[in-house]
């Protein structure tokens, strides 16, 4: 599908349903957190192409040039060729009341149907952390779902199996009168040929209307030479661009570097002083690449696992982690999970512009200025375990809901120290990084119970009781009339290092 002269602030659902017409793909918060709006996007990553679940409310459609995208109509219509399986599933299962969030649900287990033809009921679970009903409940929703899995209650269909043979039908998605009226692809790719394909090699240069440019660099270097070109208007590097969903009057903007065309930044490699993480690796990729090599360090399984508790799996799956920590940067006062568990890890990110690069800790960082650089990879701090010694390495947030993903953190905390045997059996401290988001804009470390710690019996009552002495008159929460009160996040500070 062909767009003329697109207009980089235009989002993928404004165009579906303001152009193309298709309102099967609903939205409602335009945050990232309902949703309602997702769709399937294929794209080719330049390492792996990949096919992942997007939030279409957040997603810019200049950045899904060169990408192949399936909406809940190209899934399955009744005025076409029939209700897909997923479908079917829900409305047995009566899982259907007003139906705005349904498009939603249906693209969800799509995709994961699509890489994970036989989940398990877990699995169908933890998929919909960011889908929100607000009519039917989700039992119903739910039992759906869960019908597909391995261990459900109902087999799994064999046309759900072989979910890729649905690529050969596809309804043509050029012409929203083709789709309605149900003709089939004419086979010959003269509308798409269903994959995604690399964008044609070209200038960096890609899109503008209204004065606003689109910039699409394919190599690291034309990313450098374009982010200090512009250095002198208000930029905005885009990878999902999940933070207008937290930030939205951040902007104008007067240009947008769309850095997913550069191969360099979805790297990901083990070397001997860490993971070495691309700043394109998403949060769900980088949460499997923890995961991978959690063998090699301590530290990796604590970070994953709270990583996983960050917004849902389509955010993850759109944003990542730099862009995270670069809203950080601009907005002292957002509690940044990914911040947190980062620098309470000892991660290092590499900062570059076009003639000098430095590694700097995310403290550093948060003072550096970042005109005209960027951010190309980062690299967790890897933990050498000798014999008599060992790193304990921790994390908790505590938000608005009961499940602790899909929301913000009032309270986010990270914890790590090296602990070594003592002469008498004692565990004693030799390092310890106390790390806090949500206290106050500038608070990160805790200094005096960092020290305090320092040649301290871990397994001792005196020594809790002391450290927690020393927190109570270091936390010194700021008051926000938008976040829990100072009492309150101090409580849950001292509750999650106590925890």
């Amino acid at each position: 599908l062909a767009v003329e002269n697109p207009d980089p602030r235009t989002t993928l659902s404004e165009f579906l349903r303001g152009t193309l017409r298709l309102s099967g793909t609903k939205v409602m918060c335009h945050e990232g957190g309902c949703g309602c709006c997702v769709v399937t996007v294929q794209y080719a990553d330049p390492l792996q192409p990949d096919k992942v679940l997007t939030e279409s409310c957040l997603a810019p459609l200049c950045s899904l040039d060169g990408h192949h995208v399936i909406t809940v109509e190209g899934v399955g219509m009744v005025r076409a060729r029939g209700l897909h399986p997923v479908q079917q599933r829900l409305v047995d299962h009566h899982g259907i009341q007003c139906g705005y969030c349904s498009p939603g649900f249906v693209m969800q287990m799509y995709s994961l149907l699509a890489s994970n033809p036989a989940p398990s009921q877990q699995e169908v679970e933890d998929v919909f952390d960011g889908n929100i009903c607000r009519c039917t409940g989700y039992r119903p929703i739910l039992d759906a779902m869960k019908s597909f899995a391995k261990d459900g209650k109902a087999p799994l269909s064999p046309s759900c199996l072989d979910i890729e043979s649905i690529w050969k039908n596809l309804i043509c998605m050029e012409i929203r009168d083709e789709i309605f009226n149900g003709r089939p692809c004419r086979g010959d790719h003269s509308c798409s040929s269903g994959e995604a394909t690399a964008a044609a090699a070209g200038p960096v240069h890609l899109f503008a209307a209204a004065d606003v440019k689109w910039f699409r660099p394919t190599s690291l270097t034309e990313l450098l030479v374009a982010v200090e070109q512009l250095s002198g208007q208000s930029v905005k590097l885009v990878r999902g661009d999940t933070g207008k969903g937290v930030y939205k009057t951040d902007g104008p903007f007067q240009a947008y570097v769309d850095v997913k065309g550069v191969a360099e930044l979805f790297a990901v490699s083990l070397e001997a002083t860490g993971l070495r993480v691309g700043s394109s690796v998403s949060l769900n990729k980088l949460i499997g690449s923890l995961r991978e090599h959690a063998d090699q360090s301590e530290s990796f399984a604590a970070t994953a696992e709270h990583l996983s508790k960050v917004a849902n799996q389509s955010v993850r799956n759109a944003g990542g982690w730099a862009g995270n920590l670069m809203m950080k940067h601009a907005h002292r006062d957002f509690v940044s999970d990914v911040f947190v568990v980062l620098e309470a890890a000892g991660t290092k990110i590499r900062i570059s512009d076009v003639s000098s690069e430095a590694y700097l800790d995310l403290v550093q960082f948060l003072s550096k200025d970042m005109k005209g650089k960027l951010i190309p990879s980062k690299r967790p701090f890897l933990e050498q375990v000798t014999q008599n010694g060992s790193h304990e390495n921790d994390s908790y947030r505590s938000g608005d809901r009961c499940a602790t993903n899909n929301a913000h953190a009032y309270v986010s905390a990270g914890f790590r120290a090296k602990i070594v045997a003592g002469d008498g059996g004692q565990r004693v401290v030799t390092a310890a990084s106390l790390v806090y988001g949500g206290v106050a804009p500038g608070f990160v470390h805790a200094e005096r119970a960092e020290r305090f710690l320092l040649g301290k019996d871990v397994s001792s009552a005196a020594t809790l009781q002391g450290v927690l002495l020393e927190l109570e008159a270091e936390l010194k929460p700021d008051s926000d009339p938008v976040a829990a009160s100072p009492q309150y996040r101090k409580s849950l500070a001292l509750s999650l290092f106590y925890k």
